[in-house]
C-alpha cells in the first residue's frame, strides 16, 4: 500500500496504538547514502526510505530515537497490514 499525503494510519508506539495521518511528505532518501533523492514526493512505495511528518489525534509520550531508543521506534499500520516502520528524528509540540 503506498503512503499518500493525508493517508489515515494507526500509529503504534511502544505499547500504544493511536489514530493518525500523514501530514507532510518531506523527502525520499537514497537507501545506501541517506542523501535526499527527491523533495516533496507524491507517494512513498514499498522499500523506499522517506522523511514524513505524522500527526496523531491525542497527546502521546514519545522521544527521539537518539535520546531513548525504546520510545523512538514507530510502526504505521493500515487495514491490518504493517505499511511502514521507522524511527522518530524530531518531535514538534
Amino acid at each position: 500500500i503506498p503512503l499518500l499525503l493525508g493517508h489515515q494510519v494507526m500509529v503504534h508506539l511502544h505499547s500504544q496504538a493511536l489514530p493518525g495521518r500523514v501530514a507532510k511528505m518531506v523527502a525520499l532518501l537514497d537507501p545506501k547514502t541517506g542523501a535526499v533523492n527527491k523533495k516533496k514526493p507524491r507517494c512513498v512505495c514499498a522499500r523506499q526510505l522517506s522523511i514524513l511528518h505524522i500527526e496523531v489525534e491525542e497527546p502521546v509520550c514519545i522521544e527521539t530515537y537518539q535520546d531513548f531508543r525504546a520510545l523512538g521506534r514507530i510502526t504505521l499500520r493500515a487495514a491490518r497490514e504493517t505499511i511502514a516502520v521507522g524511527v522518530v528524528t524530531n518531535v514538534d509540540l
